[in-house]
């Protein structure tokens, strides 16, 4: 419970907490995001 985690599934990416859906859509989405973020920086 230290960072806080209450719901499955529950993926941490970059040390971000991504409370996901069962929607695979959603998840590719929010990975490129992320992917799109972390190359930017």
């Amino acid at each position: 419970m230290k960072r806080g985690l209450f719901a499955t599934p529950t993926i941490i990416i970059n040390n971000r907490l991504l409370y996901i859906t069962n929607s695979y859509e959603e998840l590719s989405r929010l990975l490129d995001e992320e992917i799109k973020q972390k190359q930017s920086d």
